[in-house]
């Protein structure tokens, strides 16, 4: 390792999440929308467990839109019911306060989390400048199919957590790079969003791809915020995509333009092939690679078919053979 750049997860970036879990009654919400002051069945049962247990405030809220909150906030959601909403916090007691409120909900049956629930992660970007922010998202957008790779089936077809290299935002040879942020504030339910941004309610980014799984394990919702933090740190710190080359011998490299990285460059661009890393980045590169073992091979059809992940499916093999991981 000697000589090696060490990577060290100490960031101090602010952060948030929405938990949402299910009503107490079960209600279908869509075909039976709360009335405008009425609050789901339980959202009182769930806020007094938090207090009784965890010792930390909770407010709860008819719905409203969550800002910079500095406490704990449970409000009503459209889809499932009830949205469990951290303060803006930071570091390991951050992540911690998080993890206790995922073991609290999560192990109490009378509580349920079904496919209407989601895990939604907010990052702080206060201290980035345009260009800054605008390398965030565009290199989210090459290493978003390794990402959606490590979720489950229902995660990559899900109008919730639209996969933005499939749709129509954007073509191989964008260049135009600084309207990323308007493109993708356009609306909430990309992958990764800048809605909040160009509204000018705050400055932060939304990442939607996590379903109920970080509702229901804390280890599932501290590795993947610890990998989406590290993901934020290594892009701030890259200059932006240069501009894709068509049809130029040694020219089209992978690394340019919006297109798609594999794994192996994916886990290239995080540092986990090219540097020492801390304890914590060596158990979210591990918990990554099980991930993409384990989700990898779908039986959906075209790009997340077994023939359209090929050259993932290799990459992600030989990854684990390099770190001698027992998958």
């Amino acid at each position: 390792m000697d000589g090696l750049r060490v990577l060290k997860y100490d960031y101090k970036r602010r952060f948030g999440v929405e938990i949402e879990v299910n009503s107490l009654s079960g209600r279908d919400f869509i075909d039976y929308p709360l009335d405008k002051n009425e609050l789901p069945d339980g959202i009182e049962y769930i806020g007094e467990k938090i207090v009784k247990n965890l010792k930390i405030p909770v407010i709860l809220h008819q719905w409203h839109p969550t800002h910079n909150n500095n406490n704990w906030v449970l409000k009503p959601d459209s889809s499932c019911g009830i949205e469990v909403c951290s303060p803006v916090d930071k570091g390991a007691y951050g992540l911690n306060q998080i993890c206790n409120v995922v073991d609290l909900i999560s192990s109490d049956k009378k509580i349920t989390i079904d496919d209407r629930c989601s895990f939604h992660l907010h990052v702080n970007l206060d201290d980035c400048s345009e260009t800054e922010i605008t390398a965030i998202l565009a290199w989210w957008v090459k290493c978003e199919a390794a990402f959606l790779d490590s979720l489950p089936a229902s995660r990559k077809r899900s109008r919730y957590c639209q996969c933005i290299g499939i749709s129509d935002v954007f073509y191989h040879d964008f260049i135009d790079y600084f309207a990323i942020n308007g493109a993708l504030g356009k609306q909430k339910y990309y992958t990764i969003n800048s809605f909040h941004m160009n509204k000018k309610k705050r400055k932060s980014i939304e990442f939607r791809p996590l379903g109920n799984e970080g509702c229901k394990s804390v280890e599932i919702a501290k590795n993947w915020i610890r990998l989406l933090i590290h993901f934020v740190e290594m892009a701030k710190n890259k200059s932006l995509p240069r501009p894709w080359v068509d049809g130029v011998s040694g020219i089209n490299d992978p690394f340019r333009g919006l297109l798609w990285l594999d794994p192996k460059d994916v886990f290239r661009f995080l540092g986990f092939l090219d540097c020492e890393l801390c304890k914590e980045l060596t158990e979210v590169r591990n918990w990554f690679l099980k991930r993409l073992k384990n989700n990898i091979k779908t039986d959906l059809l075209g790009m997340w078919s077994i023939q359209g992940r090929a050259k993932a499916i290799e990459e992600v093999d030989e990854l684990i053979s390099h770190f001698k991981l027992d998958i």
